[in-house]
């Protein structure tokens, strides 16, 4: 989501990969140091409201995928999917990494 949207708004694809990148090392030392506090202490006042109203969008974008997630995780299909792909090699696995390898993101 976050590389298809710089692109999208006309940053460079390259730059975008290396700021997504470096934006997620820069996060979650930041998590890891100080929790939710630190992470947002390093942002000016204006970025705080600006990541406030992108998490609103998150969240609205997401929710589908959370709610299947979450729904797979507790009928237990998410578990017997996985262990059916291990019992197949893997083969679900390596073709998704495969097709994401392909993506302009990789």
């Amino acid at each position: 989501l976050c590389f298809d949207k710089l692109v999208e708004e006309g940053t460079d694809p390259a730059y975008a990969e290396k700021l997504i990148q470096f934006g997620w090392e820069t996060i979650t030392e930041a998590l890891k140091q100080g929790g939710i506090t630190l992470m947002m202490d390093r942002l000016s006042n204006p970025a705080k409201l600006r990541a406030y109203a992108l998490s609103e969008q998150l969240k609205e974008i997401m929710a589908p995928l959370f709610q299947k997630h979450m729904d797979d995780i507790i009928s237990g299909e998410f578990s017997s999917g996985m262990m059916a792909d291990w019992a197949n090699d893997d083969k679900k696995l390596l073709t998704w990494r495969e097709e994401t390898g392909k993506t302009a993101f990789e």
